[in-house]
């Protein structure tokens, strides 16, 4: 019986199918009608003179300019630095305060490990071209990047091991309670090293004289993202331009061999 039913709901098909064509004019598709409901245009509803009636944030001005209630978060750094120039590494211990001038209540933060351009596996090293280029050393077989022994936090009062994770060149630390808003700090201690390689990203790298090695270190400490009031955290990862950056204050000390000669940004004081 069901297979009887079912033929006979297909022949039924067919033959609606069949008398919907036959109504249908060759050559000339059927016409739509509107519905009779259908509203007349309205230019005035459609281009209504509010309709963009969002206020911009007090932060910026329509121009982009610092507004009435414009802030930024500051990074202060105290790095102490030594150059082993026969191994060509660096190693560092790099303290840095960090506050937090935004309203936003901060559970994590982000920091830029600019070394880690030159690990194998980096995104920076996938960019470079097999034989090498400006920004890349993957074809000399070079392995660089941040070695990092200790990561610790003073947050609160509390001096704490940090709990971090690190993705390319990022590092996010994520906080056992978030910075307060509005001038809350935050203080972050990396040890770390990394070997300076031959050809670099443009600042970076060595060069063999006949007085001697001269090396050109760049993006050599790591450094607090940018957080603002457009993206947030900015987080792209460090592939040759680095220059959005945290204002603040620098306090370096830097331990080369006695016969050197060191350039340097900064006032000198000893």
């Amino acid at each position: 019986m069901k297979k009887y039913s079912v033929t006979r709901l297909l022949a039924g098909a067919v033959l609606l199918l069949g008398a919907l064509t036959a109504q249908a004019q060759p050559g000339r598709p059927p016409e739509i009608q509107p519905p009779a409901t259908m509203p007349p245009f309205n230019a005035k509803a459609l281009f209504a003179p509010n309709y963009l009636d969002q206020v911009g944030p007090a932060t910026r001005t329509a121009g982009g300019a610092p507004g009435a209630t414009y802030w930024q978060n500051a990074a202060d750094y105290q790095i102490n630095a030594s150059l082993d120039e026969k191994a060509a590494r660096v190693t560092a211990t790099a303290t840095i305060t960090y506050t937090n001038n935004s309203p936003d209540a901060l559970p994590f933060v982000w920091l830029q490990l600019d070394q880690n351009l030159f690990r194998a596996d980096s995104r920076g090293a996938a960019a470079t071209p097999v034989a090498g280029g400006r920004f890349g050393n993957a074809a000399r077989g070079f392995q660089g990047g941040d070695s990092l022994q200790t990561v610790s936090i003073e947050l609160h009062g509390k001096k704490l091991k940090a709990n971090y994770r690190v993705n390319d060149t990022r590092m996010q630390i994520i906080l056992p309670e978030p910075m307060k808003a509005h001038g809350d700090k935050l203080k972050i201690t990396v040890a770390y090293g990394f070997n300076i390689p031959e050809y670099g990203a443009d600042r970076l790298g060595r060069l063999k004289t006949k007085n001697g090695e001269i090396f050109e270190v760049a993006q050599w400490y790591p450094r607090m993202e940018v957080y603002d009031d457009v993206e947030g955290w900015n987080t792209l990862p460090y592939l040759s331009a680095e220059f959005y950056l945290e204002y603040g204050n620098f306090d370096y000390t830097l331990n080369v061999p006695a016969n050197y000669l060191v350039g340097g940004s900064g006032e000198l004081v000893n």
